[in-house]
């Protein structure tokens, strides 16, 4: 190696940084020299040494060296995500958000080096490397495993868990059942051992984080073994199945399972088969019990679409939510206040500009008799609504329900951003000048229908929209 070279090295190991620029200083090329071998450079030399400093000034000079992979196959993010170092990370992230997708060794991501780590700041690299680019996730080694494969594979539960808490935040459901090369979904590697964070991870997915993330992980898939989860967890407990010919029913058989282990594969059973884990045998008997019983699956999928409906309703905007995601939505919304705002205040076919009362008028003669009879009205009035009162009070409590949603979902999504007092004054004057525009409409009605059209738009209407938004928080809260 070359001399400089070699003292390059050495100063990466110990964070000389006068070294480093003294070096430049005789070869100002030693950092190209670096970046052409297939083998560690100086940037993964201190990575390796936890030299946070000297690593952001190289990889300041000389950014190209980031995204170069070493003899093993590992680029220097890679190399911080597995030994858990937090701030490293962040530095190198700071260079280059894009470097959470460089593929290593078997087509490994950064994410799947912290997902297997056993380094107690792992589940906070994983948060750091999903915060910087969330697409990372659905990143695929050469055997098609995402991350949650990685993670349950190496037995690492926590990790697991940090990925789930995001991937449920994201409302990223559909990952939780992707397969690998050989059809095994997460939760066929979690049943295939007997170890206390598999039993965790299965307790994770089927149990403690809800409705929809036991719904998306299919407890009952086949791999390309014609193996359902539950298959796989027989055979590497030594159980063998036998549908019994009269009823129907499995009965299970098993070797002798001693200590701990017992423990651990009986509460895995009781949980799999809580959830309806089934061998790929019981399918035949259960297509026999399910003759005749159309009007219970009608129920059963009834009933699944309704706890659906609050994931619908839920009006809570997560806090890890990125500001990419929050700004665009903050767009959306905001265009839909501005267009229903713009039809409260002014409807459809336009307001009278003057008052009018044809019966008080001394102009009546026989040409008036094949004319158009004029309508009563006031200055400022809506003219649909004297044309067609019914359809123009469904227009406005429609639109007043948009208007309403949306001003709610626009406080919502500035949390954590600066003057959000003043925004929430300024939206509540703007929901007073609304209610007030309407009543405007119902002019020369009389104070008591005035006041019942404002009442009907500025009172029940929200109330009945907290009441449902609250049911279906309350509901969410239950199902998790």
């Amino acid at each position: 190696m070359d001399q400089n070279l070699y003292t390059l090295m050495e100063a990466a190991k110990t964070g000389d940084e006068e070294s480093l620029y003294e070096l430049l200083s005789r070869d100002s090329s030693i950092l190209d020299k670096a970046d052409q071998q297939f083998r560690d450079n100086p940037l993964h030399v201190a990575v390796s040494n936890d030299q946070t400093l000297f690593a952001a000034e190289i990889a300041n000079l000389k950014p190209s060296l980031a995204r170069r992979l070493n003899q093993h196959g590992l680029s220097p993010l890679h190399i911080a995500a597995e030994n858990g170092q937090v701030g490293m990370v962040k530095k190198l992230l700071k260079l280059d958000k894009e470097l959470c997708l460089i593929k290593g060794r078997n087509g490994m991501v950064p994410l799947h080096c912290a997902a297997k780590s056993a380094n107690p700041q792992s589940q906070e690299v994983i948060k750091e490397l999903l915060s910087a680019c969330p697409k990372c996730i659905t990143a695929l080694t050469t055997r098609n495993e995402t991350a949650l494969h990685t993670a349950v594979k190496s037995g690492s539960s926590k990790n697991f868990e940090a990925l789930v808490k995001w991937i449920k935040k994201q409302s990223g459901y559909n990952i939780l059942r992707w397969k690998d090369q050989e059809g095994n979904t997460i939760l066929h590697l979690a049943t295939s051992e007997r170890k206390p964070e598999n039993l965790q991870i299965v307790k994770l997915l089927l149990c403690d984080y809800g409705y929809f993330v036991r719904k998306a992980a299919k407890i009952n898939t086949i791999n390309n073994s014609e193996e359902t989860a539950f298959d796989v967890f027989n055979r590497a407990n030594g159980y063998q199945i036998h549908p019994d010919k009269e009823d129907g029913e499995v009965r299970v058989v098993t070797d002798k399972i001693q200590g701990d282990e017992k423990e651990i594969e009986k509460n895995m059973r009781k949980i799999l088969r809580s959830k309806g884990a089934k061998s790929t045998k019981d399918f035949c008997c259960t297509l026999i019990k399910k003759k005749g019983s159309k009007q219970k699956r009608v129920l059963d999928s009834g009933i699944k679409w309704l706890l659906k409906v609050p994931n619908f309703l839920s009006f809570k905007v997560d806090k890890d939510t990125s500001s990419d995601v929050r700004n665009a939505l903050l767009v959306i919304f905001i265009l839909i206040v501005t267009a229903t705002y713009t039809t409260g205040i002014n409807p459809p076919g336009g307001l009278w500009q003057d008052d009018s009362n044809p019966s008080n008028d001394g102009s009546n003669n026989s040409n008036n008799s094949s004319a158009l009879v004029q309508r009563a009205h006031i200055a400022g009035r809506s003219i649909w609504f004297d044309h067609n009162p019914d359809s123009f009070r469904i227009l406005m409590l429609c639109n007043y329900a948009g208007f309403l949603v949306s001003v709610v979902l626009v406080f919502n999504l500035t949390e954590g951003y600066p003057l959000r007092g003043p925004i929430l004054v300024a939206l509540f004057l703007m929901l007073i000048t609304y209610g007030l525009s309407i009543r405007l409409l119902f002019l020369g009605l009389g104070p008591l229908t005035v006041l019942f059209h404002g009442m009907i738009l500025t009172i029940p209407l929200p109330v009945a929209l907290v009441l449902l938004v609250a049911t279906a928080n309350w509901i969410w809260e239950i199902k998790e």
